[in-house]
């Protein structure tokens, strides 16, 4: 019985050694496990600290290109309207030099006038001076007053009306200066804003092969959103180009399709100066709500031509 006893006691006491070896090894792995954890936390944290650092620069980049974004526009808005006032003074400036090249011209006439009777007058007192060979010499002197008198009347007209005319000459030369002088700061100004611009003639819907189906753009009938434009180029040596068209629905979301360029509705390319035929949609069915759209044409990063276009409702009002 002592025997079996002193067996089992050293049996128990190995595996008591056993167990605390393991318990030591659990703690060792328990500790170096704390630490990595700790590491962790640590990295996890500056990871943090850099994220959000990141987003703050983020944040405040996407602000400085917001704002640069909205100067710019405003930039291109006043210029536009410079040079829309500039284009309208220049169509004053056309309409006063053609009135005047009318007056100018009706006194021409009338100074022909005026010496085609001087010319008449004379020749009537030549005449009259050859018919009247025997008068007395007091009605000589009185035809001869009578003559100078006449005549000096004529040449003061004809001197008056010179006058009139070199006056309208005058203005004249003033108007085309001024015209030519707003002809070059519009010139200048295009030059500055854009080398490009863009006139819309007409927008429309067509179908298959820009074939027109309505000046009338209503919702339910829309296919194609038609441009008929003309590009010019201030460079004459750009032969070709692209031009990017952004279209914007109602809602303010850019229209688009997976075939889109990226960051725009659709491209196309042109051959210098020269109308262009050019049109976005569907030839099946609409792709376009009711609402104002608002579409832009981008040369170069910069948007040469901007304007809103209107679809209507289709539906019929009940009264």
């Amino acid at each position: 019985m002592d025997q079996r006893e002193q067996a089992s006691s050293s049996s128990d006491f190995v595996q008591v050694l056993c167990l605390e070896e393991e318990i030591a090894a659990l703690e060792q792995n328990i500790i170096t496990a704390k630490e990595k954890l700790e590491h962790l936390e640590s990295e996890f944290r500056i990871t943090e600290k850099k994220k959000t650092e990141t987003e703050a620069q983020i944040t405040m980049i996407m602000k400085k290109v917001e704002e640069k974004d909205q100067e710019l526009r405003q930039k291109i808005r006043l210029h536009m309207e410079k040079k829309d006032g500039l284009e309208k003074k220049c169509g004053d400036l056309d309409a006063r030099y053609a009135r005047l090249s009318e007056d100018l011209n009706e006194l021409s006439k009338t100074l022909q006038d005026k010496n085609d009777e001087l010319k008449k007058v004379t020749d009537e007192l030549i005449i009259a001076k050859r018919e009247k060979r025997i008068v007395t010499k007091k009605r000589r002197f009185v035809s001869r007053a009578v003559m100078v008198s006449l005549i000096a009347v004529i040449l003061f007209g004809w001197f008056f009306f010179n006058g009139e005319v070199s006056s309208w000459e005058r203005m004249y030369d003033e108007v085309r200066e001024q015209r030519n002088e707003s002809l070059e700061k519009l010139s200048e100004i295009e030059t500055y804003i854009s080398p490009a611009v863009i006139k819309v003639n007409s927008v429309y819907n067509s179908g298959v092969g820009s074939f027109k189906i309505s000046d009338d753009l209503k919702s339910s009938e829309m296919r194609y959103l038609q441009f008929d434009l003309n590009v010019y180029f201030s460079d004459d040596s750009i032969k070709e180009a692209t031009i990017y068209l952004d279209i914007y629905k109602p809602d303010g979301s850019l229209d688009s399709s997976s075939n889109s360029p990226s960051g725009h509705t659709t491209s196309f390319d042109v051959k210098g100066t020269g109308n262009v035929d050019f049109g976005w949609g569907n030839s099946f069915y609409s792709t376009y709500p009711a609402g104002i759209y608002r579409v832009d044409f981008i040369y170069q990063g910069v948007i040469i031509h901007s304007q809103k276009v209107e679809i209507k409702s289709s539906r019929i009002k009940l009264s």
